[in-house]
């Protein structure tokens, strides 16, 4: 199975408050993203109910004084696994913001209505300059084939649109590049966002990521101001038996791209890892004497 970006809901601006809607179509065990841009820092947006914020999906960037079309910006990414009940709008409150803008988006696995469970990590980056190449760099980030990384960027004005958007890391091959949103708000002082992602289709690096697009064009101190990158890796459950169901072990394989054997090596043992990177053992043993494995995997 493999992550897809499947739709996003209806976008939503205000100052202090937004009510951005819920995708359709949305099913039990799928990932949301909620991307908010407002003005200014240090005012971002509370963390509504039921949605899951890291201190890392959040961050400020941006050139000149405040004003329209310049300043610094916020932008913060707030993530939950749904629950198969979200429908309508949810709300979202800013303090003494002043120009608030935010969008609601559905990831699935390969089919539609197919669940996704991920590990979440996330990373920001910054560019301070105005100009038409917008560039960030954010700190280390361990990718691997599979993947699926996000791009959510929180710019200064509502003057331009993107295009070309692109994703670099060293040792890293990256997919075609899909642009999921590029909008803004004339709220106040103006803010935009525009989210983009990719899936990682060989390699893998543990340095820095590169996040690059293009905008329309460009005045004194805008577009200027922040991305975060969410990088979402699929996690797998396996349950290995013996013949008369007595529960061995639990496997969970993270992005089984890294794990073409994932029996090989199996120890056991509360917290051992077996195989390549990415697979995890939590023995559950009877209290009588298990047969082995190779009696397991033979049937006996």
């Amino acid at each position: 199975m493999s992550i897809v970006s499947r739709n996003g809901g209806a976008d939503a601006s205000g100052t202090t408050s937004i009510t951005p809607g819920y995708p359709a179509n949305i099913s039990t065990g799928q990932f949301l993203l909620l991307a908010v841009v407002n003005k200014y820092p240090a005012n971002g947006p509370a963390t509504p109910a039921g949605w899951t914020f890291l201190a890392a999906a959040q961050a400020s960037g941006g050139s000149g004084a405040a004003g329209v079309d310049t300043g610094n910006v916020f932008i913060t990414v707030f993530y939950k696994v749904s629950d198969g009940t979200e429908t309508g709008t949810e709300t979202v409150t800013i303090a003494s913001g002043n120009s608030s803008y935010g969008k609601i988006f559905r990831y699935s696995g390969a089919a539609n209505g197919d669940p996704i469970p991920v590990q979440v990590t996330a990373v920001n980056g910054t560019d301070n300059t105005a100009g038409t190449a917008w560039s960030i760099v954010t700190g280390a980030v361990e990718i691997h084939a599979g993947d699926m990384v996000i791009a959510c960027s929180g710019i200064n004005t509502d003057a331009y649109t993107y295009s070309a958007e692109a994703f670099s890391q060293t040792g890293t091959t990256f997919g075609t590049v899909n642009e999921f949103w590029d909008s803004n708000t004339l709220q106040g002082d103006d803010c935009g966002l525009v989210v983009a992602d990719v899936l990682v289709s060989s390699g893998s690096g543990t340095g820095a990521l590169t996040y690059t697009m293009t905008a329309s064009g460009t005045a004194t101190n805008r577009p200027a101001g922040a991305t975060v990158v969410f990088v979402l890796r699929e996690v797998f459950t396996a349950t290995i038996s013996s013949p008369v169901n007595k529960t061995v072990a639990a496997l969970t394989l993270v992005n089984t791209s890294d794990v073409p054997n994932p029996i090989e090596g199996f120890e056991g043992g509360k917290g051992k890892t077996v195989g390549r990177r990415g697979v995890h053992v939590r023995r559950h043993v009877p209290r009588d004497k298990p047969p082995d494995l190779e009696q397991i995997m033979q049937g006996r």
